[in-house]
């Protein structure tokens, strides 16, 4: 040192050693706290995991098993869909041939009434009480009046005298009793 002039040297020695180690043990813990942390969130992580796992294979056997549900019910629905599709069906059928039944039944009361109503032979109809409901013209021309006024009447009013009133009277009331094969009534009238 050209021209300076060294005055002195001072050197100063810490021991450093304590302070080291406990710098070193103070790493250390923290590196195991660190590691105790980081262990503690993987297995809690890994755990979220699992639990959110088992949560989407549960969702999804849920979703699966409405899946098969909704298939069912949709199945279901077809098959009574197609078996009412059938019924209505077979329903307008019925109702085709009954319409039909009730015209053909319309067409031959009709020509029943027709020649009910042109046979020269009085023709009447009663009830289970003896009273008319219903006479052709021969049968009303036979009493002198129009075929609606008989109706209404007690057949046994007609018959000529208590006595045939009687033989009438007996012999309605054995066909209302025992309903034998169909014969003529012959009577005295009014």
């Amino acid at each position: 040192m050209h021209g300076q002039v060294l005055l002195g040297a001072v050197e100063f020695h810490f021991d450093i050693t304590q302070a080291k180690l406990k710098l070193d043990n103070l790493l250390r813990r923290s590196d195991s706290a660190l590691l105790l942390i980081a262990l503690t969130l993987m297995v809690t992580v890994g755990f979220i995991l699992v639990k959110a796992g088992s949560a989407m294979l549960q969702h999804r056997k849920i979703d699966h098993a409405l899946d098969q549900a909704r298939n069912q019910l949709e199945k279901r629905i077809q098959e009574r869909t197609m078996d009412l599709i059938d019924a209505n069906k077979e329903l307008q059928m019925e109702i085709l041939e009954r319409r039909q039944a009730t015209s053909d039944l319309r067409e031959s009361e009709k020509r029943l009434g027709s020649l009910v109503d042109t046979i020269p032979h009085g023709i009447q109809e009663v009830d289970l009480n003896g009273t008319i409901t219903y006479a052709n013209s021969a049968h009303a021309k036979i009493y002198g009046c129009q075929a609606g006024d008989l109706v209404g009447q007690a057949m046994f009013d007609l018959a000529a005298g208590d006595d045939e009133r009687r033989k009438l009277k007996e012999h309605f009331d054995f066909i209302i009793d025992r309903q034998p094969r169909p014969s003529p009534w012959f009577s005295k009238d009014l």
